[in-house]
């Protein structure tokens, strides 16, 4: 009897194994497999949308191609883009999505509550700002001589992986667009032609771009918000009457951070150990003196940008570093409403401390 269950349950498994394979798959040449979507806004106000999705010829190799359309809004691009497709849109994979400049000051809210109700899309998802049109720079990925419709995720991968850039995804976008207590900030990114770089972050006050960083100021975003183990920082120092460039290379920063509402004050302290990774022939190493001045030129010069760089913040009343919630988390039965009006007149001090390692500047 048993050995007549155990038959019966093997056919069973041996039907219906064909039957629950063919429910979730399919073949990869009869989709289109969208990995990047861009928005754009154009002159006579309509939303043109662009899909980038991998082809595969005969052989394995990938082929990067686009779909563009233009629509009375972002609500339905993949379905307008489907009725221009032969293959059918899967949008599982998308990797990154792309705001164009003019899209960024338009408005972004459509879009982002459209992609916090898609159950398919994860954290591995960029969104990041472009210096012009989406469309251009998706399709300037279908130009490059490395064929690769992963290349803009992987340039904001590897720029976070080495701390150029703060930490960001879909769901860090979202918790700053959806939460209190910070705004929002994107990378940017830019170039000419077939060209495609980092240009730095794209600040948003609510859901509308107000401002953007330089890679220099983005370096100096990441110290005073977090803190860093990383990052190059090129600059210039005098010594002797001489002139020349040096390029920091921050081995760690710590960072902290005070808050006193009687005062209506904060201050940020960053404690920077590092090394020149590049300086002129002139510099001494072995020097301390030298080597001591040339960290008070560095110090001097990253306060003051740090300090520039918080106050432009105040006057456009964004908070993308976060001192709303730090102060939150500082005071007990906190007032939203009242932090928020204080805000663009408190006192805030940046001060950043440079170390520079002996051993360091003289390799």
């Amino acid at each position: 009897m048993n050995k007549m269950k155990k038959r019966s349950l093997l056919v069973l498994l041996m039907f219906s194994i064909p039957f629950l394979s063919s429910c979730s798959s399919f073949v990869i040449d009869d989709v289109l497999v969208v990995q990047g979507i861009g928005l754009d806004y154009t002159k006579d106000g309509k939303i043109r949308g662009t899909a980038l999705f991998p082809l595969f010829r005969e052989s394995t190799t990938e082929e990067p191609s686009t779909i563009s359309v233009t629509t009375d809004n972002t609500y339905n691009i993949l379905q307008k883009i489907n009725e221009k497709s032969a293959l059918r849109l899967v949008e599982g994979q998308t990797r990154i999505l792309l705001f164009g400049k003019a899209y960024a000051k338009h408005n972004i809210e459509e879009i982002i509550h459209s992609f916090s109700r898609s159950p398919s899309l994860g954290r591995r998802v960029h969104v990041a700002v472009v210096d012009g049109k989406a469309e251009t720079m998706l399709q300037a990925v279908t130009k490059k001589d490395v064929k690769e419709s992963l290349y803009i995720t992987d340039l904001i991968e590897q720029n976070i992986h080495t701390e150029n850039l703060p930490y960001t995804n879909l769901h860090v976008f979202f918790s700053n667009y959806y939460g209190k207590g910070r705004d929002v900030f994107l990378p940017y990114l830019g170039g000419e032609k077939n060209e495609i770089k980092l240009k730095g972050l794209a600040i948003f006050d609510k859901e509308r771009l107000v401002t953007t960083l330089n890679m220099k100021e983005t370096f100096l975003f990441k110290l005073i918000r977090s803190g860093s183990k990383n990052g190059l920082y090129h600059t210039f120092i005098k010594a002797e009457g001489k002139k020349g460039a040096v390029v920091l290379r921050n081995l760690y920063a710590r960072q902290s951070m005070t808050y006193s509402k009687k005062n209506n004050s904060i201050k940020v302290d960053v404690h920077i150990n590092g090394l020149l990774k590049e300086y002129p022939a002139w510099v001494n190493a072995k020097d301390r003196k030298q080597v001591h001045d040339i960290e008070s030129q560095i110090k001097d010069e990253l306060t003051k940008n740090g300090n520039r760089i918080v106050q432009d913040m105040q006057k456009l009343q964004v908070d993308p570093i976060g001192f709303e919630d730090f102060a939150r988390s500082k005071t007990r039965h906190f007032d939203w409403k009242e932090f928020h009006n204080r805000y663009p007149d408190m006192d805030i001090k940046v001060n950043i401390d440079v170390k520079l390692t002996q051993t360091g500047i003289g390799e």
